[in-house]
């Protein structure tokens, strides 16, 4: 009976082994007959928006108005607009000539302070803020500079703010952020040229080597000229236009190259199986060393000398700011996960600032009911115009005692 037993596992693991190791050969002599080069989620804007920046991660494009159309498996399912001014920001005031003419707030947050809701020409949460403020002191001569920065954590916000606050000397800064930033490390962003094809890259290293897998493809990049095209016929198919055909010709032909890096032909796991399951033989959580936001490896702020370089420039400054934790959809509707990690670092920030940090489960009018509508679900989890509405509302209720 055993021995039966055994001959037939015996059987299964080598036939399971044989057609494995069949279709890792198929797989590397015919990539496109197998039909993994087919993207499920694409990413594509017009025109380019960042560049890349050694000390900041990157810089946006002056006086540039981009979109980006998300497509899944080749539909259209959200637009994210940017308009960038001519000071490199979004939002919509720009850092004043007259430096001593106005009361200013300088923001600096992730892409929860940098986006607009999805509407282009839409207001972001300080653009709110500076109308609430407005409309609740005496204060006329108001800029509210938005410093936001998609794929910022803390570190970035604070290297941006030691960057910046010198020539703004602004009379209040605001640092805004989600729990999920506690923990991303630093990054770069950098436009990479494969063939025609214009690539949005993100990498935990300054330096980019397009030989290593040190970096991961964020979205692809088209002409300015081609914005137009973009929007009005984001509703058809890609293929019908030549600029998608050649964008899935380099898609392709980066798909098949690192098929045919012989690394992967050794994985322990079933590239089979990754097939059938995720619908691709390499799926992104395996086969990336990181995703679009990189991770830190320990969980106490006092461990970054730079961060804390940065916390004693801001005291010195004798400019009073504040640190505040903004909602997430999840933590809104009361789904969020305790994660101790994110305690820990949360607790280490307080620490290291010597102050509290403001979190807007204090603010007393916190929306229970009807969550969704302040974000711009189901494709996206950025803040809707009534989510910035609402951020701004928390924040101003933290800041007024210093207006």
């Amino acid at each position: 009976m055993l021995n039966n037993i055994f001959i037939i596992i015996s059987v299964v693991f080598v036939t399971a082994v044989i057609i494995e190791a069949s279709f890792r050969l198929k797989l590397f002599l015919y990539p496109r007959k197998l039909r993994i080069c087919s993207i499920p989620l694409l990413n594509v804007i017009a025109p380019p928006h960042i560049e890349f920046n050694e000390d900041t991660g990157y810089n946006f494009i002056k006086n540039t108005n981009s979109a980006r159309i998300t497509f899944k498996y080749g539909e259209p399912v959200f637009t994210t607009f940017w308009e960038i001014n001519d000071c490199g920001n979004v939002g919509f005031d720009t850092i004043p000539c007259n430096s001593n003419s106005h009361y200013k707030i300088a923001v600096f947050g992730d892409s929860f302070t940098e986006c607009s809701g999805g509407v282009e020409g839409g207001r972001t949460w300080p653009d709110y803020l500076k109308s609430i403020i407005r409309d609740s002191t005496s204060l006329v001569d108001l800029k509210v500079i938005n410093f936001g920065r998609g794929g910022y954590g803390i570190l970035q916000m604070f290297d941006l703010m030691r960057l910046t606050i010198e020539k703004l000397t602004p009379d209040l800064i605001i640092f805004a952020f989600i729990s999920d930033d506690l923990d991303r490390d630093r990054f770069w962003y950098s436009q990479l040229k494969t063939g025609n094809l214009n690539r949005f890259v993100v990498s935990n290293k300054s330096e980019f080597d397009q030989r290593s897998s040190d970096f991961v493809d964020i979205a692809y990049f088209l002409d300015a000229e081609q914005k137009d095209w973009l929007l009005e016929n984001s509703s058809h198919r890609k293929q019908s236009h030549p600029n998608w055909l050649e964008v899935e010709r380099e898609l392709n032909r980066i798909n098949i190259q690192r098929v045919r890096n012989f690394r992967f032909l050794f994985k322990v796991d079933s590239l089979l199986w990754n097939l059938i399951i995720f619908g691709t033989p390499f799926p992104h959580h395996k086969y990336e060393r990181f995703d679009g936001n990189p991770r830190m490896r320990f969980d106490n702020f006092t461990n970054d000398k730079r961060l804390l370089q940065n916390i004693e420039f801001l005291r010195n400054t004798a400019i009073p700011f504040e640190i505040i934790n903004i909602p997430e959809h999840t933590e809104l509707c009361g789904r969020a996960a305790s994660d101790i990690r994110i305690q820990n670092l949360r607790t280490s920030l307080e620490e290291a600032i010597g102050q509290p940090i403001a979190n807007f489960r204090d603010y007393p009018r916190i929306p229970s009911e009807n969550t969704e509508k302040y974000f711009t679900l189901p494709h996206d989890s950025h803040p809707s115009q009534d989510g910035l509405k609402l951020i701004a509302e928390i924040v101003h209720h933290f800041i007024k005692k210093h207006l």
